[in-house]
């Protein structure tokens, strides 16, 4: 996502002490709402994330990840909606994401992406 002047909240994850990976969050901005079919009275945080090291990938690591980031940051922010891009190849990732309660919504970026959406109804 194209986040302009945005500021973003990042975040590394570790497993036992180690680092692992990265996420962050951040307020989707009015225009990109829009966009997207959202209403600008919502709140929408867009996150991005990834494990680092390949062999830790099919571990259920990023499931983990992802559902406490959304409990962290439903806790800390006034969020309607959390949603994310992956890549429409990227069938592990919309997998995990799918198993954390987010949606696929529609095709972005010209179809490269896949914008999916979490709510809190869906858990």
């Amino acid at each position: 996502m194209d986040y302009g002047d945005i500021p973003i909240t990042p975040y590394i994850v570790k497993l036992d002490s180690n680092p692992v990976g990265f996420i962050q969050h951040y307020k989707v901005n009015e225009d990109k709402q829009e966009e997207f079919g959202y209403s600008t009275n919502l709140n929408v945080f867009g996150i991005d994330q990834f494990i680092g090291y390949p062999d830790l990938f099919n571990k259920g690591i990023g499931t983990i990840m992802i559902r406490k980031f959304i409990v962290y940051i439903s806790r800390h922010n006034h969020v309607d909606v959390i949603v994310l891009d992956p890549d429409i190849t990227n069938i592990r990732a919309i997998r995990c994401y799918e198993k954390c309660g987010f949606i696929k919504v529609k095709k972005i970026n010209k179809g490269v992406s896949r914008l999916m959406e979490y709510r809190k109804r869906h858990r």
